[in-house]
């Protein structure tokens, strides 16, 4: 029995051995970056068809390969939680990409901030939001798979504001209302339209549910929601910003392992170089056409 419970731990411990990710000194010592992102045709995070414009995680990341002397070789993921499943830090030294740092995140991998973020509703022009009581009679568009979902609870319930959760599918260019559940809205009531995770969201999707009429209002993180407006005439035509979701300013951040904190520390330190060289700023205003201080203003 006692060789049995050896034979276990050791096991047990060679399976752990092979999950922890790499450090610093292998990452110098390979000479390569192995990269996780994804190619979801988005400058925002990755966009290798845009030659002008391939992403702006995916320069960042690069700058740092760079800045370690080291050349990066990409990992391409399909979904936001294809990140956080077991083994992903076998195949990946960093992540790059849009990932809001929240407590249960970083449960599971270090997250070191590379920007500043809130959450941003935005209506039709002419819709008026300015308090989350306005948003009661309303059809506010979310997905299951982002943070957005549970801030908007969040906040809905400490304002003690009513609301109900009906579940949705994209169909044919409209919102078809799923059985399971269906609760009947009033003019009293916040109405939530969650899309389930299962559906592959595309660039611009709440946007133009939004506009079509589907829904009243979305909602999308500010770093996001700056580079399309800014950079796309269509949106400004058509959306505007309403009012941040929550006061406290948030995070969005690159993912590390847990057994990788020399890689991370790094990562800090060449983001505070990129700062206060005028890096960062230079590749932030070639992607949303502001300046980073000219963002923060907004965020805060």
């Amino acid at each position: 029995m006692r060789i049995n419970v050896i034979v276990c731990t050791t096991l047990l411990l060679l399976i752990c051995a092979l999950s922890v990710g790499r450090d610093l000194l292998d990452v110098l010592g390979t000479k390569e970056l192995r990269v996780g992102i994804r190619n979801i045709s988005s400058e925002v995070v990755y966009f290798p068809k845009n030659e002008n414009r391939p992403g702006f995680c995916f320069e960042l990341v690069k700058e740092f390969a760079d800045y370690l002397g080291v050349k990066m070789r990409i990992v391409e993921f399909d979904d936001l939680y294809d990140y956080f499943d077991d083994g992903t830090f076998d195949n990946v030294d960093i992540i790059a990409d849009v990932l809001t740092i929240t407590d249960a995140r970083k449960k599971v991998m270090n997250l070191v901030p590379f920007i500043e973020n809130g959450e941003v509703l935005f209506g039709r022009i002419g819709e008026s939001v300015s308090k989350l009581e306005d948003l009661k009679g309303k059809r506010v568009l979310v997905l299951e798979s982002f943070t957005f979902f549970n801030f908007l609870k969040a906040e809905l319930d400490n304002a003690k504001i009513s609301y109900v959760v009906n579940r949705v599918y994209p169909t044919d260019n409209v919102l078809q209302y799923l059985n399971d559940n269906y609760t009947e809205p009033n003019k009293n009531l916040v109405e939530i339209l969650l899309v389930p995770k299962d559906f592959a969201y595309y660039d611009y999707f709440d946007y133009v549910q939004v506009m079509k009429g589907n829904a009243d209002v979305g909602i999308v993180d500010t770093f996001s929601f700056a580079q399309k407006y800014f950079n796309t005439l269509f949106l400004k035509q058509n959306i505007v910003p309403l009012m941040m979701l929550r006061k406290e300013t948030g995070y969005l951040g690159f993912g590390f392992s847990k057994s990788s904190p020399l890689l991370a520390k790094e990562f800090e330190r060449f983001l505070a170089y990129a700062k206060s060289s005028g890096m960062f700023n230079k590749l932030f205003k070639r992607y949303m056409t502001i300046d980073y201080n000219d963002y923060l203003k907004s965020v805060k």
